[in-house]
């Protein structure tokens, strides 16, 4: 249920980034790295009924997600992750350990407005 207040802050930022405080806000992409968890359907059910009698009213939701990175700290070699089944701790190139990186963003990367 943590999608209902990363919607209100999603709500919050793109309510204040309108260009003086003015227009209608037609689209949100939110980056939501591997990790997070973040449910799309509710996240935009959240939104949906968080945005009503506000600039962002109808607004569509967008979702990205970008994989973690599993880097080896042997021969470097880089793998994508996409939280999905077991995570690899040993490289699949040299048997080296797996540093992970990335995974947990989680951010508003536009907004689309139509004044």
């Amino acid at each position: 249920m943590h999608e209902a207040s990363i919607a209100q802050g999603i709500l919050d930022t793109a309510v204040a980034s309108l260009p003086g405080g003015k227009g209608r806000i037609t689209r949100i992409t939110v980056v939501a790295g591997a990790f997070t968890n973040v449910e799309g359907r509710c996240l935009e059910m959240y939104l949906s009924e968080l945005s009503r009698g506000t600039a962002a009213e109808g607004a569509a939701l967008e979702v990205k997600r970008p994989p973690a990175s599993l880097v080896c700290r042997d021969c470097g070699t880089r793998a994508q992750y996409r939280n999905e089944g077991d995570l690899p701790v040993c490289c699949a190139v040299c048997g080296g350990s797996n540093r992970l990186e990335g995974g947990d963003e989680l951010y508003v990367d536009s907004i689309e407005v139509d004044e």
